[in-house]
């Protein structure tokens, strides 16, 4: 079993990519936020298509590191509960993945009715990816609610 200390050395990554994560979705959601409001130019498409692989590959290294670093299964330790929770997240991972590989591969051909659906969809992933990442600060804040006992 990991010590209390250990708990909390394990989580601290998690945090500390969250807050990675959370700039590039909030730099993403601006761009987005440019495509959705009719500013949706060729330009701004090109934008945030050139944000998505960088997103996409920090988003493959934090989930594989979640999954192999063993900080859900100290979660199920702690809070067996969750079982359900984690299982959802471990979909979500492989979802917004392949939703980012798919968006990668969007060209709008200048047609402005494209551009605003694309950014409909890179805003629904923006906001998943926002929910995802709280749930998941919402397990680590109980890993170190636990952690302080």
């Amino acid at each position: 079993m990991v010590t209390k200390a250990g708990d909390r050395d394990l989580v601290q990554p998690v945090l500390e990519a969250h807050s990675e994560l959370e700039g590039l979705l909030d730099r993403l959601s601006d761009s987005v936020g440019r495509l959705q409001c009719g500013d949706g130019t060729h330009y701004h498409a090109d934008d945030v298509i050139a944000q998505l692989g960088p997103l996409q590959d920090v988003l493959a290294s934090h989930f594989k590191a979640e999954e192999e670093s063993g900080v859900h299964g100290r979660f199920l330790e702690i809070m067996p509960e969750v079982q359900k929770m984690i299982s959802r997240l471990y979909l979500e991972h492989r979802e917004a993945l392949r939703s980012l590989e798919e968006l990668r591969e969007f060209r709008c051909n200048g047609c402005p009715d494209r551009i605003k659906s694309f950014g409909v969809q890179v805003g629904r992933l923006v906001n998943l990816l926002y929910e995802h990442e709280a749930l998941e600060d919402e397990l680590v804040t109980k890993t170190l609610r636990f952690c302080a006992d």
